[in-house]
């Protein structure tokens, strides 16, 4: 019982002894603690190096093998019927027709590469809605893309009055909604679409009447329109009664868009979802906090004692320390 007692204190003792000299510089180490020797400070740099580039690779490669956004329509339904209750407003359903309607744009958009409400050739989003059958009294559309979860994109709609206004809107009774991945614009990017409606038989009571009015909206990482119209066999894009076209710098992540018969754009730097720009994020914070260790580390080996100095040491830590503060802002 004692031996074994003896020989737990002599681990701990050796275990202390070779931890103080791998961080304390004192004599036995010739005051250069193990932790700043120069196999230490390679693996140090090889790993900030292999972390950049990590990030670098996610940035690089997420846009092109990401092809799943969290935007769902269960969840947007639910953000937009609660925020219509809270304004005293019926809330929406959702119906099939306009979801796909919804997705006959989206798809449209991501084969002939744009985004906006009317199509190059001129294809207005009314079209979509004919094609899926569905007769309105009332329509609009909202249109996002680089948006890859559904509060993100609810609330960009939000901040923008046009985007806001087709989601506050009392006459829309429907909605419906599509999310598509694909090469648009010159990267990889998720497109969601954004159908409201409401059928021309519940609005009228002839059952056959032209629809009255109608407005749309849409975002992307760029500028912004917006417009409602009253469709006619072919519609036109009119200042009122809603809001025409207008730049927009919405208050929020720097390359997400919205858009309503308006599209909300912002200049794109580079945020590719969350989870690039969340680890994104943490490289930085690790850089930073391994900055503060180089430097406490560094101070304390010089100061313990200022007679013995290594120099070659002090030089290649101050140079590390420089390349992880660069690697910061790139």
């Amino acid at each position: 019982m004692i031996n074994d007692s003896f020989s737990s204190n002599k681990k701990l003792v050796s275990f202390r002894q070779k931890l103080a000299e791998f961080l304390v510089p004192e004599d036995q180490n010739d005051y250069l603690p193990k932790i700043l020797g120069s196999k230490y400070l390679f693996w140090y740099g090889l790993a900030v190096l292999a972390l950049k580039i990590a990030v670098l690779a996610l940035i690089i490669f997420l846009p092109t093998t990401r092809i799943f956004s969290d935007i769902t329509s269960g969840q947007l339904l639910n953000l937009i019927n609660q925020t219509r209750q809270n304004q005293n407003l019926s809330p929406l359903a959702l119906n099939q027709k306009l979801t796909q309607a919804a997705s006959l744009k989206a798809g449209d958009m991501v084969d002939k590469n744009y985004f906006d409400h009317v199509s190059p050739a001129g294809v207005t989003p009314w079209y979509w809605f004919r094609q899926a059958g569905y007769k309105y009294a009332f329509a609009g559309e909202n249109l996002a893309m680089d948006f890859w979860e559904s509060q993100s994109v609810f609330d960009a709609w939000m901040q923008s009055p046009t985007h806001r206004a087709n989601i506050l809107n009392p006459n829309y009774t429907e909605m419906g909604l599509a999310v598509t991945a694909g090469d648009i614009q010159n990267h990889q990017a998720a497109v969601a679409v954004l159908t409201f409606g409401a059928p021309a038989a519940a609005a009228s009571t002839s059952g056959n009447q032209p629809a009255k009015s109608v407005s749309s909206s849409t975002p992307s990482p760029s500028a912004t329109k917006s417009t409602s119209t009253t469709p006619t066999p072919t519609p036109k894009i009119s200042p009122s009664p809603v809001q025409i076209a207008q730049e927009i710098t919405p208050s929020i992540l720097p390359t997400q868009t919205v858009s309503g018969f308006s599209t909300l754009k912002t200049p794109a730097p580079q945020v590719l979802g969350v989870f690039v720009s969340r680890a994104e994020e943490m490289a930085k914070s690790f850089y930073f906090y391994f900055i503060l260790f180089l430097l406490a580390a560094l101070g304390v080996n010089i100061f313990v004692k200022i007679s013995v100095q290594h120099w070659g040491t002090i030089t290649a830590t101050s140079c590390l320390i420089l390349l992880t503060g660069i690697l910061i802002y790139i």
